[in-house]
């Protein structure tokens, strides 16, 4: 597994605001594992207004390409379905209430590894209060 974290913009050398850009990569064998690779990625920004210093703004994603073991295992047995390669994108904004209190609303796409079930659109809101 591969990580690569960068900061894209940054005002100055003090600032809290910034973005970056993300990814990792991922390479396994044909064995045991379930994946024989993924990737992802992601570009979140902080502070992108000069009104909210703080808040976040970010959409991410990956992929997965199950291992062909994995797939030949789903056509062979009837007991288990259909399973492939499979991939989510996120979209969020995390605005904070207060330096304590952050509201995140999200929206999620992802596509199932099982064949036959569609792909889920699922909005979320979080509340995170910190002590």
């Amino acid at each position: 597994m591969a990580y690569y974290d960068q900061i894209v913009w940054l005002p100055n050398a003090t600032s809290k605001r910034n973005v970056r850009f993300g990814a990792s990569v991922g390479l396994a064998d044909q064995g045991p594992s379930f994946a024989r690779w993924q990737y992802s990625g992601q570009i979140v920004a902080t502070g992108l207004f000069d009104s909210r210093p703080t808040d976040r703004i970010g959409i991410g994603g990956y992929y997965v390409g199950a291992t062909n073991h994995v797939k030949d295992l789903s056509r062979e047995f009837e007991l288990i379905p259909d399973l492939g390669d499979y991939y989510g994108f996120e979209l969020f904004y995390t605005y904070d209430v207060t330096p304590a209190v952050h509201l995140t609303g999200d929206l999620q796409i992802t596509d199932n590894f099982v064949k036959d079930i569609d792909t889920a659109v699922i909005p979320g809101v979080r509340l995170v209060i910190e002590f």
